[in-house]
């Protein structure tokens, strides 16, 4: 299995083409709050995320290269949630 971590923009702009050449499967698991509407011109050594007008492209264009939720959403969530137990733990004693 072929899985790209938190949705780099250079995952998509080196690894795709050559996925779609030799009809690979691959998944990207993107962070949603670093996905931007459009996505800037790659640079090479500069981190970026996948862009919205990409995971369409994607979408629509190679069914094979799926894109999925990062894990990272889900921490941030949990993270929130024990906060709020701590304080009403704190509050109760």
């Amino acid at each position: 299995m072929i899985i790209f971590e938190d949705g780099l923009y250079e995952d998509y702009y080196l690894a795709y083409p050559i996925l779609k050449k030799y009809n690979l499967k691959a998944t990207s698991f993107v962070v949603r709050s670093r996905i931007k509407d459009i996505i800037e011109d790659y640079v090479e050594n500069k981190t970026s995320f996948i862009g919205l007008d990409k995971i369409r492209e994607i979408r629509k264009d190679y069914l094979n290269f799926e894109i999925q939720r990062h894990f990272y959403d889900l921490y941030i969530i949990q993270k929130m949630v024990n906060m709020q137990l701590k304080e009403k733990i704190e509050k109760n004693y």
